[in-house]
């Protein structure tokens, strides 16, 4: 059976949180890609398909609104995992809506794997894998 690789665009605004997060990725057998904004995430979103983006990006409600509507028109099979401060959590579910994971900082970076995983498994499935 062919195994295909999973994909996943780590959009973190502090380089030690992109680190940290992109070897657990790794660890878990992502091919991982890094970005510090949203101009390069989506540069990279439009050359690779990715299976998962996780994105903890310095940006206000109407901006991850705007990311996440960007994310299920252009690229819908990405699943998106967002990484909000714990007082924006409520606001950032809201102005997602469903099929995102919302998850508060400071972050647990082996709850991050775990949803990064659970949100891959149902791309291969949708792969045929």
């Amino acid at each position: 059976m062919h195994e295909s690789k999973s994909f996943a665009l780590v959009a973190e605004d502090t380089e030690l949180g992109r680190w940290a997060i992109a070897r657990a990725l790794q660890a878990a057998g992502f091919e991982v890609y890094l970005s510090g904004g949203w101009v390069e995430s989506a540069g990279w979103l439009d050359r690779i398909d990715f299976d998962v983006a996780v994105m903890a990006l310095s940006c206000d409600r109407h901006d991850i609104a705007s990311i996440t509507s960007h994310l299920r028109r252009e690229h819908a099979r990405t699943k998106l995992v967002v990484l909000a401060l714990q007082d924006d959590v409520g606001a950032i579910r809201q102005a997602t809506g469903p099929n995102v994971v919302v998850m508060e900082k400071p972050l647990n970076v082996e709850q991050v794997v775990r949803a990064a995983k659970s949100a891959n498994q149902a791309s291969v499935v949708a792969k045929g894998a």
